[in-house]
């Protein structure tokens, strides 16, 4: 039986379908404002197009040029082995044959029946060959299975990632990273080695090296929290205060190695109960409330080089007559207390003979506890000796407040 040539309407309805020209992947407007070029290729009455793209996608499909226009104003009808639901199942593929970007390219419809034209959505993917797996990310998989997906590679810490589309390649390196140094890219930190020890520079000045025993920082060292077990040397200077953690635990050196000299600023030293102070160029020894002057016990003081290195004495204080108080005579079993004050006012002790610590009346002590006895030297009525009553310090003269 000889072969007849196929009717229209005996293939309308396979699955591979006329290929078109281009492909619409935009959402146009079909009837009278359709575009007259689509993927750089101009449109000609009677071309095919696969329309993909629109906002509503039962509109998607194959259409044809029914007037080509000029700009957007053209018109496009569905095409006749395309216009009816017995012309379209699932899976119809499509060859499209020019265009800029989707150039023989072959595209299906992943739609699933029953498909009513007008109605239903009509989703077409591109269609490949090639077969994808999975790629296991850290326990995330990504799979690339359809043409157009895209498999993203992004470069973390020194890290580059490049492509060559002429030789299809990826290539991922290390950045900053050598067997010599370490380059942090744009931060100008490098990390060298040399004879064993690790060296770091910021912008090309060295700023540590770390040795097996050793660790020498040329910079600022600012930690809130640092423990060294040796020796911690530091050059420059010291620019947060030396707090110890714990009250009453940590010595500032010890009996075999000790500080040098020490230089304060302020002018109090606490020892124990005890306040050294500088008062206005005198030394003054007080009590834990900074107020009352400690007592001196003079224990271990029995012969004048125990207080003087140059062997001064003591001396002695005499009144007029020839009671004398021989400071020389003191000695480690008696602790003996002077109140220079009522000796004065007693008549015992003359003023002259007594050289008492000067001071103006800006730059008095504290006038306790009372008995306290100093020189004034510009007081209003003149120079002149006071006493301390315990809050005030009185010429001896008149007992008036010195002014």
């Amino acid at each position: 039986m000889p072969l007849t040539r196929p009717r229209a309407y005996q293939i309308s309805n396979l699955d591979f379908k006329q290929s078109t020209r281009v492909i619409s992947l935009n959402n146009v407007t079909l009837s009278g404002g359709a575009p007259s070029s689509v993927d750089s290729v101009t449109l000609s009455a009677g071309d095919r197009v696969l329309v993909s793209g629109q906002t509503d996608k039962s509109e998607n499909g194959i259409y044809e040029v029914e007037t080509a226009g000029t700009g957007s104003n053209g018109t496009w009808i569905r095409a006749s082995d395309f216009d009816v639901n017995s012309d379209v199942t699932a899976g119809i593929v499509v060859m499209v044959t020019e265009g800029t970007e989707y150039d023989d390219t072959q595209w299906k419809l992943v739609t699933n029946d029953p498909i009513i034209i007008g109605t239903t959505d009509l989703n077409f993917e591109q269609a490949s060959a090639y077969a994808f797996g999975q790629i296991d990310a850290d326990g995330n998989l990504i799979l690339a299975d359809k043409v157009g997906d895209t498999l993203s590679f992004e470069a973390g810490n020194n890290i580059s990632i490049s492509g060559n589309t002429d030789s299809k390649t990826l290539l991922i390196e290390v950045t900053g990273i050598s067997l010599d140094s370490i380059s942090s890219g744009t931060s100008d930190v490098t990390i060298g080695g040399t004879d064993g020890n690790i060296i770091m520079n910021v912008a090309g000045t060295q700023i540590a090296e770390f040795e097996s025993n050793e660790v020498t920082i040329s910079g600022n060292i600012n930690s809130e929290n640092a423990n060294i077990d040796n020796v911690l040397t530091v050059s420059g200077a010291v620019s947060s205060p030396l707090i110890p953690t714990i009250d009453d635990t940590y010595s500032l050196g010890n009996a075999t190695r000790r500080w040098s000299n020490l230089f304060l600023t302020g002018n109090t030293i606490q020892l124990g109960n005890v306040q050294i102070k500088d008062t206005a160029g005198a030394l003054t020894i007080l009590e834990s409330d900074g107020v009352t002057p400690a007592r001196l016990a003079a224990a271990d003081v029995a012969k004048p080089e125990d207080l003087f290195a140059d062997e001064s004495s003591f001396g002695k204080i005499t009144d007029s007559v020839s009671a004398s108080i021989d400071l020389g005579d003191l000695n480690d079993d008696v602790l003996i207390e002077i109140d220079l004050g009522s000796l004065i006012q007693a008549g015992l002790l003359q003023p002259d003979q007594v050289v008492f610590p000067s001071f103006t009346v800006d730059t008095v002590p504290l006038a306790v506890p009372e008995g306290q006895m100093i020189f004034v030297s510009d007081e209003s009525g003149g120079a002149v000796i006071a006493f301390s009553d315990g809050e005030k310090w009185r010429r001896i003269t008149d007992r008036n407040i010195i002014s």
